[in-house]
């Protein structure tokens, strides 16, 4: 009881700081927080399909996301977020952001994709009506309860512009994605160099064996030829 009359303190305190229009989505927040945590009415409710089963979002999906509060260079508050799996409850994503031209250092620009905003010529909604990042460095797993609006379209749809997979490709160990490639095949090449370095080299000592073969393959096949002539 202690800490938890400590903490309505500080939380008082950190309220009575903020300017209305700061406290009032904090208070919505600590709603949230209040209705869905453990023993909470609204605990594990989910919204479900005919089924009882909670919706299940597909690979590429986008999403709008509250991710709440964070600290220090956390994303927070409401962001547009792409679906990397569904866990039934839970899904893991990556948050998106306008790209506002602001600048990176080194170590994030090799954890970021930027895109330019898409125009369909087919009548349809764009993608990614404004430039945008994708930030592979603030991958999170989170409730499907923080799923705000469903933005009814993927990824998979969205073709990468030829300078962007140019600039992507300058900081892989080798021209892994081609031109054509969609925005999806983009952010899972970049997940395994980010995550698991060692996968991408291991493909690329495959490529180099099966050219190695196959050029064992077309010098026996001539040998082969060459014997039969005789």
């Amino acid at each position: 009881m202690d800490q938890l009359s400590e903490t309505l303190k500080d939380t008082e305190t950190l309220v009575q700081s903020f300017k209305l229009k700061d406290s009032v989505p904090f208070l919505f927040w600590n709603n949230l927080l209040n209705e869905h945590t453990l023993k909470a009415k609204k605990y594990d409710s989910y919204r479900t399909n005919n089924a009882g089963v909670p919706i299940r979002y597909s690979r590429g999906h986008k999403v709008l996301i509250d991710f709440g509060y964070g600290i220090d260079r956390e994303l927070f508050q409401p962001h547009p977020a792409i679906i990397l799996a569904d866990f039934e409850e839970m899904i893991a994503v990556v948050p998106t952001t306008s790209d506002d031209g602001s600048g990176f250092n080194e170590k994030v620009k090799k954890a970021i994709i930027q895109i330019p905003n898409d125009t369909p010529l087919d009548g349809k909604k764009p993608i990614f009506p404004k430039p945008t990042i994708i930030n592979l460095h603030q991958i999170r797993v989170v409730s499907k309860n923080r799923v705000q609006i469903n933005l009814n379209c993927n990824v998979q749809n969205y073709i990468l512009p030829d300078s962007v997979i140019n600039q992507l490709n300058r900081y892989l160990p080798y021209p892994v994605l081609q031109n054509g490639d969609h925005l999806l095949q983009a952010i899972e090449v970049k997940i395994s160099h980010l995550y698991a370095p060692d996968t991408l080299y291991q493909i690329k000592n495959l490529h180099n064996d099966v050219k190695r073969l196959q050029a064992d393959i077309k010098d026996l096949n001539n040998q082969i030829t060459s014997l039969s002539d005789q």
